[in-house]
């Protein structure tokens, strides 16, 4: 036999905290046993005992191989009884002991290998558990906080304290930051937090700015909270932490890992009631430990989650956090980064972030036009806008039950790109990103979609989620969108000056030597750009032909045009009866709107 095959001794009593309690001895001794595989068949031969015991004030108390237990009839199944004496015990209280045995046969001149040795605190003490968790700094790692202006977040550190069992809304909690830099000067800092009714069961963070871990590179920081309570009571205070303000040497942790995910974007509705948050169970974590998780955005709302680590934890070999369903759907469309730490006094460990993209896939209904109205036979996605009530253009908006995010960017498309009248409207009503106007030029390029034979202008979203390239674009559905025009005789009708609103056009009284003027007030829609045509009805002749209208003249009271005197010596004759008739297209020369034709006038001398 080997001596890797023989198992530790077996010492009852010992709690989560590996001690021995006194107590359930009493007065009694301690009965221990050594047991091994086939210790049946080794009657005759003898256990040496290698016990080396401790004080708490450093005496040694041991018991080495000077007493040979003999394996004999007094063999049970849990091995041979082997007791200690009740007063050697109390002498021990707040120490501890190496224990381990050896095998003799009774023919060796020597005994065979030593056992594993068991490691045990004699007596209870202070437990971890029995003090408030040490706070912890998201940044830290392996007991050192790197002040690398290169590693250390601009806007400070997050310094949190876990949750604790009496926490109630008005706690104050104050955080004792004493630090001291390379020369031993103190550099404290102590904010305080007030608990509201939120953060109650909840890990309390607070940044602290990069200038106080400045202050202190190359020396060290002793860190812990107080607690006073809004019910009374004796305040409380954690277990110390320090810190050395320095990089660490250790690598981190692996990074946590998501149950039911794996890699690319997160998507909440995947996970309504939460997400599960894995963390590899470190070989040097205790009962009693606190592990801290933090999510950060980095515009956006945090969150940390934390458990104390009980024996539960160990016997499961299981270590599990949850994070709120929304936190997800509140950071919707954001990078996030998850850390943990282990924490206790003495130790604390961080693993790598885990970097992901929340993204719940876009869901677009179709516009909301503010303008439009169904008509009975209209289908969901069908409505009527009248351009007589849209002169000064309209609005469309994004639906409130749109998956969509301020940071995309969405584009209204007014038609189907590449046909005539489409336009793109790419800048939100300032102040509300959901609301886009829509220019009247746009309407009055397709007054007529949707009348007799024409066909509905078709209205859309466009977006590109934020972060991603141009090509990942996603539509929404559309509205198809019926223009009703502008009524006809609300167009303003086109005079002529010299008549001065009679019936009849005398040569006598024209005086401009470009003849007889023609005005056309301002119209609806009217915009740079739109076709003018102003003709004698009857003739061939334009006073104004397949004219777009200047920025000056869409922005003057009138437009003004002639017929000269000769046409109407020549062509109209003393006598005759004429008009002109004007034409106005809106959308690019595709149609013309014919507008109500001038009084009819008769030419006299």
């Amino acid at each position: 036999m080997t001596a890797v095959t023989y198992p530790a001794p077996k010492v009852p009593f010992l709690d989560a905290d590996n001690a021995l309690d006194l107590a359930q001895l009493d007065t009694g001794s301690l009965v221990t046993h050594v047991w091994f595989p086939d210790i049946e068949t080794y009657v005759g031969h003898f256990i040496l005992v290698n016990w080396r015991g401790c004080t708490a004030q450093g005496d040694a108390i041991d018991s080495v191989a000077g007493v040979a237990y003999p394996i004999d009839d007094t063999l049970t199944p849990e091995g041979l009884p082997i007791s200690f004496p009740n007063d050697s015990l109390q002498r021990l209280d707040q120490g501890w002991v190496f224990y381990s045995y050896s095998v003799k046969d009774p023919m060796a001149p020597t005994p065979g290998p030593e056992s594993k040795r068991l490691f045990f605190y004699v007596g209870i003490r202070p437990s971890l558990t029995s003090h408030l968790p040490v706070p912890l700094v998201r940044e830290s790692h392996d007991l050192a906080l790197d002040p690398d202006v290169r590693v250390l977040p601009s806007d400070g550190v997050t310094v949190a304290v876990p949750p604790y069992a009496a926490m109630a809304k008005g706690d104050k909690v104050t955080l004792q930051w004493h630090g001291f830099d390379r020369n031993g000067v103190p550099r404290p800092f102590n904010p305080v937090w007030e608990v509201t009714d939120a953060q109650v069961g909840r890990p309390l963070t607070r940044l602290v700015e990069r200038s106080r871990v400045l202050l202190i590179s190359g020396g060290r920081l002793e860190l812990s909270y107080r607690i006073d309570y809004a019910g009374g009571g004796e305040p409380s205070v954690s277990a110390l932490q320090t810190l050395q303000i320095l990089a660490p040497a250790l690598p981190r942790l692996p990074e946590l890992a998501i149950d039911g995910h794996g890699a690319g974007p997160i998507d909440p509705v995947r996970f309504p009631g939460g997400v599960t948050l894995r963390v590899a169970l470190h070989p040097q974590a205790r009962v009693g430990d606190t592990v801290l998780v933090n999510a950060t955005v980095s515009t956006g709302t945090n969150a940390a989650v934390s458990v104390r680590l009980d024996p539960s934890t160990f016997d499961s070999g299981t270590l599990t956090l949850q994070l709120e369903h929304s936190w997800l759907v509140a950071n919707n469309r954001k990078n996030a980064e998850l850390t943990y730490q282990y924490a206790r006094p003495g130790s604390v460990l961080s693993g790598e972030p885990l970097r992901l993209l929340i993204r719940q896939p876009l869901d677009i209904p179709m516009p909301s036009l503010e303008d439009a109205v169904p008509e009975p036979s209209d289908e969901p996605n069908e409505g009527r806008m009248n351009a007589a009530d849209t002169t000064s253009g309209s609005r469309a908006s994004v639906r409130p039950e749109a998956i969509v995010d301020e940071a995309d960017t969405i584009h209204l498309y007014w038609g189907e790109p590449g046909t005539a009248g489409h336009s793109v409207v790419t800048t939100p009503v300032a102040g509300n990103w959901r609301a886009f106007d829509i220019p009247k030029n746009a309407i009055a390029m397709n007054m007529g979609a949707g009348v007799n034979s024409r066909e509905r202008l078709k209205v859309f979203w466009r977006v590109v989620p934020n972060g991603e390239p141009p090509e990942n674009w996603q539509d929404s559905d559309p509205f198809w969108l019926k223009i009703v025009p502008f009524p006809l005789d609300r167009f303003p009708t086109i005079q002529c000056v010299p008549a001065a609103g009679t019936s009849e056009l005398s040569l006598e009284r024209i005086t401009d030597p470009k003849g007889a003027e023609f005005k056309l007030g301002r119209w609806a829609y009217m915009a740079q750009d739109q076709i003018l045509n102003i003709k004698v009805v009857g003739t061939d002749y334009y006073l104004i032909k397949n004219h777009p209208l200047t920025e000056t003249e869409a922005l003057a009271p009138h437009i003004s045009s002639w017929l000269p005197e000769s046409f109407l010596r020549t062509e109209i004759g003393i006598g005759n009866k004429f008009k002109v008739a004007v034409t106005v297209s809106f959308d690019e020369g595709r149609t013309h709107t014919a507008f109500k034709d001038s009084s009819e006038l008769t030419l006299r001398a």
